[in-house]
């Protein structure tokens, strides 16, 4: 069994009109009302560099712009199921067609785009790490996160969640309904405060997943008091217990 505890120190999330706590706190908690079309604020990111990041980069970047604030260089986590699976559809779609490839799409079309979007635009060059794993793409990110911090090398990390619907050309493959949406934790292993409870359990027949797993604790996160929910996963169904201290 897999069981850990982590400090959250803050949490920032961004979605389709849904920018700021108070738009969370007033959401209805239902998949259906996150809008489909939007995009976040990202004025805080130079003109030149906007232009260069996809939709799904700047959901990234804006949730983080909302969750940490200081200057000092911190080491990261970017998990995404999908990835820049928009930009890379677009790229094979270009070569079905025998057009030339664009050199700057291409070098954006990888799993840690946002990853290196982000460390450059901050100078930040502590370890990153991009992880994929599935439906379970949040709970391994979160594990990763954890054992970066249990190294006692840093005492804080930042996990960004994010992802988008495939694209028309692979939604036969859906397996979950999904919306774009970027979650971002700041986490540590300081004592005290707000902790975030990861305990892994069997996974229960018949139960299926009606949502990313980064939207049901964003919806944990927003009701802002104690609360143990199960979310399903692949293997395993998991138990996310959020306390105060």
């Amino acid at each position: 069994m897999l069981s850990f505890q982590v400090t959250l120190e803050h949490w920032n999330a961004c979605a389709p009109t849904l920018t700021t706590p108070e738009s969370w706190v007033e959401w209805s908690g239902l998949l259906a009302d996150i809008p489909d079309e939007g995009l976040p604020d990202v004025s805080f990111l130079p003109s030149m560099f906007r232009r260069r990041c996809s939709r799904l980069s700047k959901f990234a970047l804006s949730a983080i712009h909302g969750c940490y604030a200081s200057d000092h260089p911190i080491p990261t986590v970017f998990a995404s199921r999908h990835g820049e699976l928009t930009r890379t559809s677009q790229l094979l779609d270009d070569i079905v067609q025998q057009q030339l490839l664009s050199p700057t799409a291409f070098s954006l079309s990888v799993h840690n785009t946002a990853s290196g979007l982000y460390s450059i635009s901050t100078k930040n060059t502590l370890p990153s790490s991009a992880i994929s794993a599935g439906v379970d793409t949040l709970v391994m990110g979160l594990t990763e996160a954890y054992a970066q911090i249990s190294t006692g090398e840093h005492s804080q990390v930042l996990l960004v969640v994010f992802d988008e619907p495939l694209t028309q050309t692979f939604t036969e493959f859906s397996d979950t309904p999904e919306k774009t949406f970027a979650l971002c934790l700041l986490i540590s292993n300081k004592s005290g405060g707000r902790t975030l409870t990861l305990t892994s359990q069997a996974k229960q027949v018949g139960i299926t997943m009606k949502e990313p797993q980064g939207i049901s604790l964003i919806r944990m996160l927003r009701a802002r008091e104690q609360s143990v929910q199960t979310i399903p996963g692949g293997r395993f169904d998991w138990q996310w217990a959020l306390s105060h201290a």
